[in-house]
């Protein structure tokens, strides 16, 4: 697995996955979800076997924020066990047959773009502000559910502006539209980087969800394999009380708008050494750590779903 040797280019990304689409074409298709501002493909990966129907849904996401490079490798490794375990690992065989899953290897392609060409350290999206010089909205505080009720700026200056409207960037609005328009999804993970936590919502107030004993019940296990994989250590909670106030966020939506319980943002490696600049020997570990997790949900999705059938 060379590819996973170091960081990609959306370009090398893409042509990738479009190998690995070629490589496995009775399991995987693709679909553009969405254009970004520069007119630039967000692109889904979706995985399904031919065993069964009405299958649930498990849906991740990655590169919301531009700099959070790790979050696309993590993405893509789960993609590829997936396929390349299918018809040899039984786990994993059992897992595609019983799910759908959809990838979305790079939302904010602009963003991800501009990272490689002009300043690494770049967070939003890359649409100009009127009335402004300064460029993006952060897409994880633009989402349409309690949009800037905290935790993130009226500044087109900050990292964390919010934008002029809910939905006013493509990126985010073709996530949504996406989990939206998309049956039986019983999972949404949205990855990001860095700070090890799995957490649920609500970003917006430090109040806990309804469904948070059930959200918790399932973050405990996920982050115990975790765990027991390469000794990372995460911690889980709701992004209020575990990080800080994040309004505008995309669990929040996917959650409260949508009533996906298990809605987690996930934040991977590392608690702050490297920070965004993860080396790229860290990349196999991470997502062998992080599908550990991926498994541990996906079976309790599994047992959920079939169990209430």
């Amino acid at each position: 697995m060379i590819f996973f040797d170091a960081y990609r280019t959306s370009a090398d990304v893409m042509t990738w996955v479009n190998d690995l689409v070629r490589q496995f074409p009775d399991l995987l298709t693709t679909q553009e979800i969405g254009k970004t501002y520069l007119g630039k493909s967000i692109v889904a990966v979706h995985l399904r076997s031919n065993k069964g129907s009405n299958k649930p849904r498990i849906i991740y996401n990655s590169c919301q924020h531009a700099r959070e490079w790790v979050t696309i490798t993590t993405n893509n490794w789960v993609l590829n066990t997936f396929v390349q375990g299918y018809g040899k690992n039984d786990t994993l065989t059992a897992l595609v047959d019983a799910i759908d899953w959809t990838f979305v290897p790079i939302v904010n392609v602009d963003g991800y773009d501009f990272t490689w060409s002009n300043n690494r350290m770049w967070r939003k999206t890359r649409k100009p502000n009127s009335g402004s010089s300064c460029v993006g909205v952060d897409p994880n505080r633009n989402w349409p559910f309690m949009w800037n009720r905290g935790g993130s700026s009226n500044d087109p200056c900050n990292d964390a502006y919010h934008g002029p409207a809910p939905s006013s960037e493509a990126e985010p609005k073709a996530i949504a539209d996406l989990v939206r328009n998309t049956p039986r999804v019983m999972g949404y993970i949205d990855i990001h980087s860095y700070s090890q936590l799995w957490m649920s919502p609500w970003g917006y107030t430090y109040t806990l969800p309804n469904d948070y004993s059930k959200m918790k019940a399932l973050m405990t296990p996920i982050c115990n394999a975790i765990a027991d994989t390469h000794g990372k250590r995460y911690r889980d909670g709701n992004i209020a009380n575990t990080i800080y106030i994040a309004s505008g966020s995309s669990v929040d939506y996917t959650y409260g708008t949508l009533g996906i319980a298990y809605s987690f943002a996930v934040e991977l490696r590392d608690t702050g050494q490297y920070g965004f600049a993860l080396p790229p020997n860290q990349i196999r570990p991470q997502g062998e750590e992080f599908m550990a997790g991926v498994i541990v949900m996906a079976n309790a999705i599994k047992a959920e779903y079939y169990n209430e059938q």
